[in-house]
């Protein structure tokens, strides 16, 4: 890097270097600074690891000033050299994968957990199948599923702006028939149960944290017949789980996937039904 290894401290310094691959071994990374100085001093460095024969085949960069534990903010993201985003492919479609949007780490372990879904879920022979996806990121899961059968009537909902714009994009270049949603549950959900309901399946992969207990609500009040629930941290699932069950879903089957092989952390993927 330019002049040291670290940033002088009247010019920022840098926050978060976050990267994202695909199987074909391409890396986006992008570098959040606290201060449009720091990305000056950056910039040289991030352009030349574009230009190496390395990986990397695109950097970005925010400027986030903003103080706390938060590694990026809301803003969009800079190009600052080489592609603004990379492909991966999941089943039959492309997903665009995208600096700050929320991806799957393990782009192997994606396709799994994608045939995995598409093995749970059952579509009635001679009907539509309605499925709601909650906190959808970028869409993978559901787009994955929707492509499998043109019955599929996919809504998405998330409160990432950048991630429900990269679903829209997916959707229309996959030509599947799907509405996304930037926003919460909270302000949404209601709006969409009347303009897209009911729904028949509802699909939750939130956060490390789960579900708040208003999230365990609205679920209640869907009345979907079924519901995948794909967690990254056991002990949130297990909370939510007993949540669920006092709501009136009833767990069928739970499958763990390594998606991050040589640590102590599982993806577990668990199947309810509504039993009232």
């Amino acid at each position: 890097l330019p002049g040291s290894k670290t940033a002088p401290p009247d010019r920022g310094a840098i926050r978060s270097l976050i990267a994202r691959a695909n199987r074909k071994g391409e890396v986006l990374l992008c570098a959040v600074v606290t201060s449009p100085k720091a990305l000056e001093w950056l910039e040289p460095a991030l352009c030349a690891l574009v230009n190496s024969t390395g990986p990397i085949v695109g950097c970005s960069a925010q400027v986030f000033e903003s103080a706390g534990d938060a590694v990026a903010g809301p803003d969009p993201v800079t190009l600052v050299a080489g592609v603004a985003a990379i492909d991966e492919r999941v089943g039959s479609i492309d997903l665009c994968v995208q600096p700050l949007a929320f991806f799957q780490v393990n782009p192997f372990a994606l396709e799994t957990l994608a045939l995995l879904i598409q093995d749970l879920v059952e579509i009635p022979p001679e009907s539509p199948l309605h499925v709601l996806d909650l906190y959808c990121g970028g869409g993978a899961l559901g787009l994955a599923l929707a492509s499998t059968d043109s019955r599929i009537q996919l809504t998405g909902i998330d409160i990432d702006p950048r991630a429900i714009e990269t679903a829209r994009t997916d959707a229309l270049r996959a030509k599947i028939n799907a509405h996304f949603v930037a926003g919460s549950t909270a302000t949404s959900l209601s709006k969409l149960m009347a303009e897209r309901g009911p729904f028949d399946l509802v699909l939750v992969d939130p956060p490390r944290r789960g579900l708040r207990e208003q999230a365990i609500e609205e679920l209640q009040a869907l009345r979907a017949k079924r519901l995948l629930y794909i967690s990254c941290h056991g002990p949130s699932l297990a909370r939510d789980s007993e949540l669920l069950v006092e709501a009136g879903y009833l767990p069928e089957s739970l499958t763990p996937l390594d998606m991050l092989p040589q640590t102590p952390h599982l993806e577990w993927v668990a199947l309810f039904n509504r039993a009232i």
